[in-house]
């Protein structure tokens, strides 16, 4: 089952990354939620009655004058590195560690800008950033906001053009760990054109719920769990480091 998962995740990465096309990126719509050093989470996750617990933990650093959120996110058999850098929200390295009973993997992507780019959506390294960099959603706009990667290319063929995109849906509250937290619900909305067509009916609907109260924080998921076709992932938030200070905010 775990070398199943893990194989789930990467296969739908893989596919987003081959045969999403770009387009060209004007100002980011992302406002930095000033997530404070030290933050810690902890979530348990569910796929088909199995239940599982990871930790995120930010710690806020500086290269070159400039400081940036690193984002550590720890399970059983993974550990996950994301930097993003601080008030542009924009990633610029992602590493993941994965052990399996008899194989240890890693993987890791850094980028470094050498000239400016137009975007006007959430730009990505994988989807594993994504969860993160939601928390700079423009909440309070309640639009939809394009998402894209920065690792494609202005030639990629467009014969297999995904339209992915993260609009806001409604504000609730999610109950939790005897939490009742106001939260922003977004939807990721995923559209295939040309022949991957087949894959819009085998992708289920994907929710993010994030506090309402800065930072941001994420509250819950509900989606895939890997490639097309695959169980669907319940998440939610258990523990909080800032819990006392937000539990009675508006």
């Amino acid at each position: 089952m775990q070398l199943q998962r893990i194989f789930r995740r990467r296969f739908f990465q893989a596919a987003f990354f081959f045969f999403l096309s770009a387009s060209l990126w004007s100002d980011s719509p992302l406002k930095d939620p000033g997530i404070p050093d030290g933050e810690l989470a902890v979530y348990r996750e569910e796929i088909e009655g199995e239940f599982s617990y990871f930790t995120e933990q930010v710690s806020v650093k500086e290269r070159n004058g400039s400081r940036f959120y690193e984002i550590v996110s720890k399970s059983d058999d993974e550990i996950t590195t994301l930097r993003i850098e601080e008030g542009t929200m924009l990633p610029f390295s992602i590493n993941t560690i994965t052990k399996g009973s008899w194989f240890v993997s890693e993987n890791s992507t850094v980028i470094e800008l050498i000239a400016d780019f137009e975007r006007s959506g959430i730009m990505l390294l994988s989807f594993d950033d994504l969860p993160y960099l939601l928390r700079g959603y423009p909440f309070e706009a309640r639009t939809s906001v394009p998402v894209g990667f920065l690792q494609s290319s202005e030639d990629d063929d467009g014969i297999f053009d995904f339209d992915i995109s993260v609009r806001f849906v409604d504000r609730e509250f999610v109950s939790t760990a005897d939490q009742q937290i106001d939260c922003y619900k977004l939807q990721l909305r995923f559209r295939a054109s040309g022949v991957m067509k087949i894959l819009n009916g085998m992708v289920p609907k994907t929710y993010f719920w994030y506090s309402v109260q800065p930072p941001h924080y994420l509250v819950a998921y509900e989606g895939s769990s890997g490639a097309p076709g695959s169980p669907k992932r319940h998440v939610k938030i258990v523990e909080y480091s800032d819990w006392a200070a937000d539990s009675g905010a508006d």
